[in-house]
């Protein structure tokens, strides 16, 4: 689903009813996506869930390189033979077999590593109108009530509550998804789950 049509079903919900887009504009109802889609993707970065891991290859000048901006919880290290790295803390020395994360710096020997990392969210802005979520379709229904919720009032520190349920919702979809691998039909990107 794109962007473009999630907003075209947030005006079309009963508690809405704004399908001329006289009470909402579109760049309210992106903020409202974009609250949402952050309170689901800090759920899933704190999770076990691998819905947001990405891996990456990457080469070190000098024993050391940066870590991709989109970074958010470093999961595994490897290195060029697939064999996984141990993190050590600062007082220890590294050796081939182990690295050490100072800041966004990873060090370690080695001189290509392949890591891998829950990704961040990006937010999204009017140019994505045309792009697809940046989750499974699953998240469609949760991404629209949450949207719904921010356009309400949103949430304020006060409404433990509504974060509790939403951290509830965004486990029980995912749960029982570990260990599952979506095949791509070519159109979208594939989805390890």
């Amino acid at each position: 689903m794109t962007i473009k049509q999630l907003i075209k079903s947030i005006r079309m919900a009963p508690t809405v009813q704004d399908i001329s887009g006289a009470k909402f504009s579109d760049y309210q109802l992106i903020d409202s996506i974009n609250n949402a889609l952050e309170m689901i993707y800090n759920t899933l970065a704190a999770s076990d869930s691998a819905i947001l891991d990405t891996t990456v290859q990457l080469k070190l000048k000098k024993g050391s390189t940066e870590l991709p901006e989109d970074c958010v919880t470093l999961v595994d290290v490897y290195d060029i033979n697939g064999d996984e790295l141990t993190p050590i803390g600062k007082g220890d020395k590294l050796n081939p077999s182990t690295y050490r994360v100072v800041g966004n710096t990873l060090y370690t020997p080695s001189d290509v590593v392949t890591i891998q990392y829950k990704q961040g969210f990006t937010t999204l802005t009017h140019d994505d109108m045309d792009s697809d979520l940046p989750l499974p379709a699953y998240f469609v229904p949760l991404i629209k009530k949450y949207s719904l919720v921010m356009l309400a009032g949103g949430i304020n520190q006060n409404d433990a509550q509504v974060i509790q349920q939403m951290t509830k919702d965004v486990y029980s979809i995912t749960a029982n998804r570990s260990w599952s691998y979506i095949v791509s039909n070519g159109n979208s990107a594939p989805w390890r789950v």
